[in-house]
């Protein structure tokens, strides 16, 4: 089935700015009035845009001038929706006629839409003609629409057999619609009796068979007239367009159109009849009228794109966008009375106070960091400088990682070409110092063995485990412990980067040994190894922080962020 409908689209955009001149009424009824029409003496534009408001209707109703034409939508780009009767001849079985009517709209200045409406003829003995004047000349123009049974029509199909339409000309100013029969649709009464014709917004027509009936077509149906601006002087010299607006003269080849429209000026919306009633749009509030990839900043008329700090180029998705920058940072910058405890290579190498529960929480916690570093910031961070030497303790021997010197901020269309896995493989050899106590370079050892990690690794494949563990931290109760966490830190410094796990990996394994220990101050899931998920929720929530992209990390010591006990400036480019 089809749909024929009495009532008139509406543009959003245009009725949310449909604006009435101040200080005189917006609406009749359901209909909002935007200047340059008004219903009231100083409220319209000229004698052309009054409309009047009959209240003896409920609601009101609003009629174009003192015509009988009802409107039902004014839209100020220059459409003017209104309803008109439809044209009818229809007979009885004996072939009598019993009803018929040539109703028509008169205009002044304003035409009826060639774009908007169609001429339309229903019926299975019909013709029809539309008659008007363009300029001073008369038009006529018709079409018919024949069928011998209800079998032929088609729903939606209207190109002659039982519907017929066919293009109106541009400046038709007035209009008057006949119908007519051939034989009195004798031969069709059983299920068309009436030949009916109109002028009809296209939008709201599309066939249907059953409008073959009788009555099957409303009594007044939607048309679309086309309004604009006629004066004697320019648009320019009448001044009739708004502050931020400007005049749009139709671009009409056939020269039918005199007049002229207002329009608001690229990046404002409102009415541009009113003099402040184009106002400047903030694109920035909806992303799809921007195409910023940071930093969005709306400017009168426009706006403007940038990068947020830490990147650098034009800011538009279709300009370059936002590149990271290469940051070099000085050596730490870090208010050391945070971090007076000094570091795990003093603590490993000099002052051998640390327990093997504390060796794990500080291996577990800087593990943290470096997978955040690694997966969980907007942009990937690669330490490349990880050493106990680069590890601080606070009073409580939270682990802040330093020494940023050597880093890189690597662009997530670039990671394939730098490797997280030297940042693997430097942790790696800071666990092996925390299992053996032993430096990374064994200087009192011949050449070729003075490589802890290798000799590490040659012990483990020994079964020589137990010899070169710092005996000050293995007990009975941890050798397990001590072995898994053996066999993690062999596969960090594993020779082959590919057969390195991730730091997420490692962290994830080192916070699951910790969970195990649980000493009341410091406890996590027993279940971490098996929820990934979960766990990285919490390093990213609760565990780090970074400035602009670079910049120590801390953690927690129970279970809340300490964040405030770090001070660290990273310096762009040097500075």
């Amino acid at each position: 089935m089809g749909c024929l409908c009495s009532t008139s689209r509406t543009s959003t955009a245009a009725a949310a700015h449909a604006q009435a001149k101040p200080r005189c009424p917006n609406r009749c009824g359901d209909v909002e009035i935007p200047y340059p029409f008004g219903t009231k003496r100083g409220c319209f534009l000229n004698k052309d845009f009054l409309i009047t408001c009959n209240d003896t209707f409920n609601p009101p109703k609003p009629f174009l001038g003192e015509s009988n034409i009802h409107v039902v939508n004014i839209s100020i780009d220059g459409h003017l929706n209104v309803l008109q009767y439809t044209a009818k001849d229809c007979y009885n079985a004996k072939g009598y006629s019993v009803d018929s009517n040539v109703p028509s709209i008169t205009l002044s200045n304003f035409t009826v839409s060639n774009t908007e409406n169609r001429f339309v003829v229903i019926g299975c003995d019909s013709y029809a003609y539309v008659r008007g004047y363009l300029g001073e000349n008369r038009y006529r123009a018709g079409c018919m629409s024949l069928c011998d049974s209800f079998d032929f029509v088609t729903n939606g199909s209207c190109v002659g057999i039982g519907c017929c339409q066919i293009e109106i000309p541009t400046g038709l100013k007035g209009l008057d619609v006949v119908a007519h029969s051939y034989n009195n649709h004798t031969n069709v009464s059983s299920f068309n009796p009436c030949t009916y014709a109109f002028v009809v917004d296209q939008s709201q027509f599309h066939f249907a068979s059953n409008y073959l009936e009788a009555g099957g077509i409303p009594e007044q149906l939607p048309i679309v007239l086309d309004w604009e601006i006629t004066t004697n002087e320019t648009c320019e010299e009448a001044k009739v367009c708004g502050l931020n607006a400007s005049c749009d003269k139709p671009k009409d080849n056939n020269n039918t159109s005199s007049g002229y429209h207002c329009k608001c000026n690229k990046g404002y919306e409102g009415n541009p009849y009113l003099s402040d009633g184009c106002q400047d749009i903030n694109e920035c509030e909806d992303p799809s009228l921007n195409n910023c990839t940071h930093t969005c900043d709306n400017i009168p008329g426009s706006y403007t794109c940038r990068c947020r700090k830490g990147f650098h180029g034009d800011g538009r998705k279709d300009g370059g966008g936002c590149t990271p920058n290469q940051y070099t940072v000085i050596k730490v910058a870090l208010v050391y009375e945070f971090v007076g405890n000094g570091t795990l290579f003093e603590h490993i190498h000099k002052n051998g106070n640390l327990s093997w529960e504390r060796r794990l929480r500080i291996a577990a916690e800087t593990a943290g960091v470096l997978s955040y570093l690694h997966s969980e910031t907007n942009v990937p961070i690669i330490h490349r400088d990880v050493k106990s030497a680069n590890i601080l303790l606070d009073e409580n021997y939270t682990p802040k990682v330093s020494d940023f010197g050597a880093s890189k901020l690597v662009p997530i269309d670039a990671i394939q070409n730098y490797t997280d896995k030297s940042d693997v493989y430097s942790f790696g050899v800071v666990l092996v110092e925390l299992l053996t106590g032993k430096m990374a370079l064994l200087s009192d050892k011949p050449e070729e063995e003075r490589s802890l990690a290798m000799n590490f690794l040659s012990s483990l494949k020994q079964n020589r485990l137990l010899e070169i563990l710092d005996n000050r931290i293995v007990n009975d109760g941890n050798k397990q412990q001590l072995k898994v966490v053996a066999e993690l830190a062999a596969r960090c410094i594993n020779v082959r980067g590919e057969e390195r796990p991730t730091m997420k990996e490692v962290a994830l394994e080192l916070q699951g040994r910790l969970s195990l220990m649980s000493n009341g101050q410091y406890y996590l899931r027993d279940n971490v190894e098996s929820n990934g998920a979960q766990e990285t929720e919490y390093f990213t929530s609760t565990f780090y922080e970074c400035r602009d992209g670079i910049g120590s990390h801390t953690t927690p010591t129970d279970g809340y962020d300490s964040m405030q006990q770090l001070e660290l400036m990273a310096f762009d480019d040097g500075r």
